[in-house]
């Protein structure tokens, strides 16, 4: 039997990369680019590509069912190229077959980069917008949308890391090669990056702004349900009179953008609240209540998110579809030491509310001894509109014919309330004229 040459023996690797087959083809040694070849039926041997003779071997052919080689290939054809081995790409399907030299396998290289980083690209781009369509959704989300927003920003931001990482490093090795081709394909990617720097600001924004829903929820969830050390005294009005003191003596009123004018088709970006802490009035029907839901109803349509945080449930809310958090005050009892003192309650639970949320504006309810709300535009510089019905300390002394024991504190609460405020709604021109007498 004739001895089989070397020049005619190429092992036939696997597009796995995980076994080969040893075959003969003498033409093979005369292609020099890309040749119609019907490739011989080959048994592939299942073994490391360590074990392959290389000794005994001319070439190796890379068999692929379809597409480009991939990373681990050029990988695999530059360590043979190393061997003095002469490199092929083969298709069976289309019959076809490739020599890959040192010039073709850097043109298969720089192919690669471009297609992969395009890619990564494209889907980087399209993750970004679809987080940010369900993040800028109007509809608040579901605590499971939540979760799934959470680690698709995660994942997009670890992917932008990676491809700009990726994308730095392929246009150093670009920039190292002599053909033309490889440096403009390294000043396309370095656009690349910029491109990168923008969607890796935005994502980190996206996380910010999951985060800060994320943590207003749990701030909602974990609300005290009111049952606390008992009422307030007469020993916490000093503490409830430098709260409000605060406030009265040094306000910082919080003004509305010209360019924030809610429209129908241009709302408040952020979340607005209604706030109404008077606890000692449980309310389920009548004007007030009514005028309260419909007026919630009409101000969540200003902005792209609204919640209620009220003092009690008014069920009316949750008919309209208006999302409400119910914030039990320390203990019931109605006497004026607890009413003022609640404000150090309410101060306490609702300041991690409003960190956590992106702020459009408070729209409170004026009630008796709360300045609250004032504080939280003052601590957090958000816009405050005050709603106010005429003082109830004036109708006590008119229909009672006596005052407040501690009205010097309610008064304090009233000018805070007025000194912070950005807008006052008054219900009738008296009430507006003896707002400005004051």
């Amino acid at each position: 039997m004739a001895e089989r040459s070397v020049e005619a023996r190429l092992a036939v690797v696997d597009a796995a990369l995980s076994g080969y087959g040893i075959i003969e083809a003498t033409a093979i040694s005369r292609m020099t680019e890309r040749h119609h070849f019907e490739l011989p039926s080959v048994h592939f041997r299942h073994a490391p590509l360590e074990s392959l003779p290389y000794g005994e071997l001319r070439g190796v052919i890379l068999r692929l069912e379809q597409g480009l080689p991939g990373r681990r290939h050029l990988r695999f054809m530059a360590q043979m190229q190393a061997r003095g081995l002469a490199t092929y790409v083969a298709w069976p399907h289309e019959q076809a077959i490739e020599v890959i030299d040192c010039e073709r396998l850097s043109s298969l290289r720089r192919h690669w980069f471009a297609a992969l980083i395009g890619n990564r690209l494209r889907a980087a781009g399209a993750a970004r917008r679809t987080i940010r369509r369900a993040s800028d959704a109007r509809s608040e989300p579901a605590d499971a949308d939540l979760a799934a927003l959470r680690a698709q920003a995660a994942l997009l931001r670890g992917e932008v890391e990676s491809l700009r990482g990726h994308i730095s490093g392929g246009v150093a090795a670009l920039r190292a090669m002599l053909a033309p081709e490889a440096a403009a394909l390294a000043e396309h990617f370095e656009g690349s990056l910029l491109a990168l720097e923008r969607m890796r600001t935005q994502t980190e924004t996206l996380e910010t702004q999951i985060a800060r829903v994320t943590r207003a929820r749990t701030s909602l969830a974990d609300a005290p349900s009111g049952d606390g050390p008992g009422p307030y005294a007469e020993a916490d009005l000093p503490a409830v009179m430098d709260f409000l003191r605060m406030v009265r003596e040094d306000p910082s009123p919080v003004a509305f953008s010209l360019h924030d004018v809610p429209e129908p088709q241009r709302v408040f970006a952020g979340t607005g609240v209604y706030l109404r802490l008077d606890f000692w009035a449980p309310l389920t029907s009548g004007g007030s209540y009514g005028h309260t839901c419909y007026q919630a109803r009409a101000l969540a349509s200003t902005c792209r998110d609204f919640v209620c945080v009220m003092a009690n449930r008014f069920p009316l809310l949750d008919e309209l579809g208006v999302r409400q958090a119910v914030l039990a005050a320390r203990d019931a009892t109605q006497t004026e030491a607890n009413l003022l003192g609640m404000n150090l309650h309410y101060a306490e639970r609702l300041m991690p509310l409003f960190e956590a949320l992106r702020r459009a504006f408070i729209f409170e309810r004026a009630v008796l001894g709360n300045a609250v709300g004032a504080w939280l535009s003052r601590r957090l510089g958000i816009p405050y509109v005050v709603e106010y019905n005429g003082s109830e300390i004036s109708m006590k002394k008119s229909f009672a014919q006596q005052g407040y024991a501690h009205e010097d504190l309610l008064l304090a609460a009233e000018d805070a309330v007025f000194r912070q405020a950005t807008l006052v709604s008054v219900v009738s021109d008296h009430v507006a004229a003896d707002l400005m007498r004051r």
